[in-house]
C-alpha cells in the first residue's frame, strides 16, 4: 500500500499539496453554510464532482504536457515533470482521501446500535 508521507515531498510538492487541503477546507466550510432544500445538488455532491473534475484536468494537463514534450511543441522537460508530479500527488491525495472515507465508512458500519 502507498502511504501519503509529506516528509519525503519536497517543498514545491508540499505548498501544492497544502494548498489541495486548504481549498479542501474552504470546499467543507461552504457546505457546512450551505442548505440546499429545493432539491438541487447536496453540498458534498457538488464538492466530489470539483474535486474528481479538478484530479482529471490535472491528469489532463500531465498527457498533454508529455505530448508537447514528445512532439517538440515544448522544449523545457522542467515544465512537463511539473504537470508529472503535480498529476501524481493529486492522485495519491486523492486515493487517501478515498481510504479515509472508506475507512470511516467501515467503522460506522461496525457499530452496534
Amino acid at each position: 500500500m502507498n502511504v501519503f508521507n509529506p516528509d519525503a515531498l519536497s517543498s514545491s510538492e508540499l505548498s501544492t499539496t497544502l494548498q489541495g487541503a486548504f481549498d479542501l477546507k474552504d470546499q467543507l466550510t461552504r457546505i457546512a453554510q450551505s442548505r440546499p432544500d429545493d432539491g438541487t445538488v447536496s453540498g458534498f455532491e457538488q464538492m466530489l464532482t470539483d474535486s474528481i473534475k479538478r484530479l482529471n484536468e490535472s491528469q489532463l494537463e500531465a498527457d498533454q504536457g508529455v505530448i508537447d514534450l514528445a512532439s517538440g511543441k515544448e522544449a523545457n522537460i522542467h515544465n512537463t515533470m511539473l504537470k508529472l508530479e503535480q498529476a501524481d500527488i493529486t492522485t495519491r491525495m486523492a486515493l487517501q482521501v478515498r481510504s479515509k472515507i472508506l475507512d470511516a465508512y467501515q467503522e460506522v458500519m461496525r457499530m452496534q446500535v
